[in-house]
């Protein structure tokens, strides 16, 4: 192979690394990155081994306010994959998980690194808002950085058909103003802002080099980067134009309203246009109200059924538009008119 080719190689990593910026792209890519090698460039930090409360180093994590961890093996992906299941979280300013890899008075030096990389996963819930938490690192004198927010360098919207991902966050070292990179003991993570569920999943905690050549010196590294992110969220990031959305009204119909249990409405709606499969869910928008909670009954892709909690549904006003998209930044939209609240059928 020739080394022209090679190094065209080489520049093609970037792709797969969310240390750099992803192609402006009409749908949602999540990706998964190790740069690979030993400790030098990729130094282990925390990879959930060791029964819960313990850190991959032996020592106690700490928690604060309302949540519960639990080290688990994660459903879906290698069995030997190792993660935590951050659950019954209650927000809140003092609501926290830290994992300690070195005593107070002792730390880890960071400097020979670039980022520090994680991956993370929402649990299956019905909201298609972005979840996010705080990243901050925790000095040897027990003092911390400023803190980072996840949603600048991860997606965190709801999984995939309901399959957990893990995809990985990369994010700059530099970031964390007040760092001591040269002493650092442990990372904390604060839940200010609610999870859908309650809950996430946490794994592979490390720290890295930038090793993808030649890229690796140009100063291109991303912010809203380790999962391309739906173009709203790009073009809030970069202050670039979106894609023209395009906007389906002919075909569309509201087939049937019906009561689902004591606790949910059930709307059928078909369109001529087929709701084609994608890696993000659909969302159901009714006024205010939305909803992913959906099947294609028979395997029927010009048909769409979706569960509205009860609650939900006597939210809302006599006369709602509805329509049905992929969530923020979708490229395409099924308009189906207003919903009348009184066709709904026990």
């Amino acid at each position: 192979m020739g080394s022209g080719v090679l190094r065209a190689h080489r520049a093609a990593n970037a792709l797969f690394d969310p240390a750099f910026p992803f192609p402006d792209v009409p749908y949602r890519v999540r990706r998964g990155y190790h740069p690979g090698g030993d400790a030098a460039d990729s130094l282990l930090l925390e990879d959930f081994i060791n029964p819960t409360g313990t850190s991959s180093y032996g020592l106690p994590n700490t928690t604060g306010g309302t949540l519960s961890v639990e080290h688990t093996a994660l459903s879906g992906h290698d069995p030997s994959l190792s993660g935590a299941w951050i659950h019954d979280v209650v927000a809140g300013s003092s609501t926290f998980f830290q994992s300690n890899w070195s005593s107070v008075g002792t730390g880890f030096d960071l400097t020979g690194y670039d980022t520090l990389d994680l991956r993370a996963d929402r649990s299956w819930g019905s909201d298609p808002t972005e979840a996010s938490f705080l990243v901050e690192l925790v000095n040897a004198d027990d003092t911390r950085s400023s803190a980072v927010a996840i949603d600048e360098f991860l997606e965190l919207g709801p999984p995939p058909r309901g399959g957990t991902t893990l995809p990985a966050a990369r994010i700059p070292l530099s970031s964390f103003s007040g760092a001591t990179l040269a002493s650092v003991r442990g990372v904390r993570l604060t839940f200010t802002t609610p999870l859908d569920g309650n809950s996430l999943y946490l794994a592979n905690i490390r720290a890295t080099r930038v090793t993808t050549e030649a890229l690796a010196a140009s100063g291109q590294l991303a912010s809203v980067a380790s999962s391309a992110a739906p173009p709203a969220s790009r073009a809030r990031a970069a202050g670039t134009t979106l894609p023209e959305q395009r906007r389906i009204v002919a075909g569309n119909a509201i087939q049937s309203v019906r009561s689902s249990g004591a606790d949910a409405v059930e709307i059928t709606l078909t369109s001529a246009e087929f709701f084609d499969l994608r890696a993000t869910n659909l969302v159901l928008t009714v006024g205010t109200e939305r909803s992913i909670a959906a099947r294609h009954p028979n395997g029927d892709l010009n048909t769409v059924q979706f569960l509205l909690p009860r609650a939900a549904f006597d939210r809302l006003g006599a006369q709602e538009p509805v329509t049905v998209d992929y969530g923020p930044g979708s490229s395409v939209v099924w308009d189906f008119g207003h919903l009348d609240k009184t066709a709904l059928a026990p």
